[in-house]
């Protein structure tokens, strides 16, 4: 596994652990969910071009 995918993770599971007071409770399920959808489907670019949206 590729280690910025595993960061990714990582990152989702220290917000799991670790609600942000600034957040809602489905806000943090949001940037959760968010996180490992991109670190399962997420494509490394320079920068977001339309044909790496679509």
């Amino acid at each position: 596994m590729d280690a910025k995918v595993k960061d990714i993770q990582r990152l989702a599971d220290s917000f799991s652990g670790n609600k942000p007071p600034q957040l809602t409770v489905e806000e943090l399920n949001d940037v959760i969910k968010a996180l490992r959808v991109f670190a399962e489907h997420g494509k490394e670019t320079s920068y977001p071009t339309l044909h790496t949206l679509a």
